[in-house]
Parts: C-alpha cells; sequence; structure tokens
C-alpha cells in the first residue's frame, strides 16, 4: 500500500473509499513519472491514493476521499494535472488527441 503524503491524514472515519479505473496510454518511461504526480496531486486534492496500479493501457486507483469531494471533482482532477505535466516532459504524448478518455469506472469499496 502506498503512503500518503503528511500533509493530509488518510486515515479517517468519515472517509469514503473508491475504486478508479481510466485509460491513459503511457510508455514505460512515463510510468514512474505519472505515479509521482497522481500523488502529488491527490495530496492537493485531499484525498489520499491508498492502492495505486499503472499500466501501459490504463491506470487503477484505490482513493480514500471525505464524502463532500465527487468523484468527478477527484478523477478530473487527477487526469487534468497528469496529462498537462506529462505532455510537457515527453513530447512524444502531444501527438496524441487525448491523453485520457473522457470515460472512467468508479466505484464504492
Amino acid at each position: 500500500m502506498l503512503s500518503c503524503l503528511k500533509a493530509w491524514r488518510c486515515l479517517d472515519t468519515n472517509e469514503d473509499a473508491y475504486a478508479i479505473a481510466g485509460l491513459a496510454p503511457l510508455s514505460n518511461s512515463a510510468m514512474p513519472c505519472g505515479r509521482e504526480l497522481l500523488l502529488f496531486k491527490s495530496n492537493e486534492l485531499h484525498c489520499c491514493i491508498d492502492t495505486m496500479e499503472i499500466m501501459p493501457e490504463h491506470a487503477h486507483l484505490f482513493l480514500k476521499a471525505r464524502p463532500d469531494l465527487s468523484i468527478p471533482k477527484m478523477v478530473g482532477g487527477l487526469k487534468g494535472c497528469s496529462s498537462c505535466d506529462l505532455r510537457s516532459e515527453f513530447p512524444y504524448l502531444k501527438r496524441m488527441p487525448s491523453l485520457w478518455t473522457r470515460s472512467y469506472y468508479a466505484e464504492t469499496t
């Protein structure tokens, strides 16, 4: 399991847990950077990535967040930040019309 940055406590009794899956084709060189970006942005959004698996064609995240933080806001924030930063660091990603698909799968756990 991954630990969150210390600025926000992950284990709160009022948190909801979510399983999120989304599509983003990343090369092996971009995956570690994508992992760091998602961890950093999750801390900014005050949600915690409990478990993360990034594969070349998609990612799975298990998030914990306060109930007042909407799933679309979390997903949009994570996808938007990572897309912008990854495209600036890895120019080959700029050729793709979209790094992430608009869709995602979310489930409470």
